[in-house]
């Protein structure tokens, strides 16, 4: 039997700015929807502070393709360059802090940076990831 494909955050290392942005373009999206934008946005803003001094309506564009309705195109848009211009302030000790950071964001950071497995999010493919990794460890 064939292992099941990598999630795409497996695929990032351990940056943890990466992960989140990915995460937050794949939270209520399809990977084949969300990989596409996510490395377009790396391709445009591969960092932090390129993301964060982006224009808002260049971003939306980007992101466009992960298939929501404007008013959501432009509420994880504003999220994701929001994020970026905190990243780097001293004014938050938990990514929950960070705009457009909920659990799953977390989740995905925690586990792909830290090696972190027990998850706050109901995400089912994480859960099922954690579950595989940790099979592995014992």
């Amino acid at each position: 039997m064939l292992p099941p494909p990598a999630l795409l955050q497996e695929r990032l290392g351990r940056d943890p700015w990466k992960i989140a942005v990915a995460s937050m373009l794949l939270c209520r999206t399809h990977r084949r929807q969300a990989e596409p934008c996510f490395l377009k946005v790396l391709e445009r803003w591969g960092a932090p502070e390129l993301l964060a001094r982006a224009e808002l309506a260049e971003v939306e564009t980007v992101c466009q393709p992960c298939g929501l309705r404007t008013e959501s195109t432009r509420n994880r848009a504003r999220a994701m360059t929001r994020m970026s211009t905190k990243w780097f302030s001293s004014s938050w000790e938990d990514m929950r802090e960070l705009p457009g950071v909920g659990l799953y964001v977390a989740d995905a950071v925690g586990m792909f940076v830290f090696d972190c497995y027990e998850l706050d999010s109901n995400d089912g493919v994480l859960h099922g990831y954690a579950a595989r990794a940790t099979r592995k460890v014992a």
